[in-house]
C-alpha cells in the first residue's frame, strides 16, 4: 500500500461517509510514501465509479502533489512566528518608553505647576507712577498720596529698611566721620 498506515482510518471514513454516499468525496490531504521510500503531501478527491447498472465497481481519485505548498506553509509559519516574536518585541520597546514619556510629562507638569505657583506669588510694578518731584510721594489708585516705602510695600513682597546714603550724610549731618562700618563726631 502506498498510503501510510496513520492515514488508513481517514482514507476508510471518507470513502464510507463521502463517496460510498454522495458518489465523491471533499478534498483532502494525506500522504503517500513513494518508492524511494520518502513521504510526499499530497491533495485529492476520490470519485465512485459505478457499471452501467448504476453498482459501486471502484474508486479512482485526482491527486496532486503538494509539497511545494507545504514547505511554503511551513516558511509562512515560521516567518509568522518570527514577525510575531518581533511585534511582541516592539510593542514591549515601545511600552517602556511610553511609561518613560508618561512619567517625563507627569514630571513636567509637576515643575509647570511649581513655576505657575511661584509666577503667582510675584508682584511687579508696572506702567507710569505718579511720585511727587520734591518729597517723593506716590499717588496710589484711589488719588491718595503715599511714602514711596508704603506704596512699594503694598504693591509688592518687598520689605525696607532704612539708612542714609553718604551724600544725605554729608548734608545732613556735616560735624559726622563716615567710615564704612562706624559713625564718630569728627574732632
Amino acid at each position: 500500500d502506498i498510503t501510510p498506515e496513520k492515514w488508513w482510518g481517514v482514507e476508510r471514513e471518507t470513502i464510507l461517509k463521502q463517496v460510498n454516499e454522495r458518489g465523491f468525496s471533499n478534498i483532502f490531504e494525506k500522504e503517500y510514501i513513494r518508492m524511494n521510500g520518502r513521504t510526499v503531501p499530497v491533495e485529492l478527491r476520490i470519485y465512485l465509479l459505478k457499471d452501467e447498472t448504476g453498482r459501486a465497481e471502484g474508486y479512482w481519485a485526482i491527486i496532486r502533489d503538494i509539497t511545494q505548498r507545504k514547505i511554503s506553509e511551513q516558511k509562512l509559519i515560521e516567518f509568522s512566528e518570527e514577525l510575531e516574536k518581533k511585534v511582541r518585541l516592539r510593542t514591549e520597546e515601545l511600552q517602556t518608553t511610553n511609561n518613560r514619556l508618561e512619567r517625563e510629562i507627569l514630571e513636567r507638569k509637576a515643575v509647570e505647576e511649581t513655576v505657575r505657583q511661584a509666577l503667582a506669588e510675584i508682584k511687579t510694578l508696572r506702567g507710569f507712577l505718579p511720585i511727587c518731584a520734591h518729597c517723593k510721594k506716590i499717588r496710589n489708585d484711589e488719588g491718595y498720596w503715599q511714602q514711596i516705602e508704603q506704596y512699594v510695600t503694598d504693591h509688592t513682597e518687598a520689605v525696607f529698611s532704612h539708612g542714609i546714603c553718604p551724600d544725605c550724610l554729608k548734608k545732613l549731618y556735616p560735624d559726622m566721620k563716615v567710615s564704612r562700618r562706624t559713625l564718630t563726631p569728627k574732632e
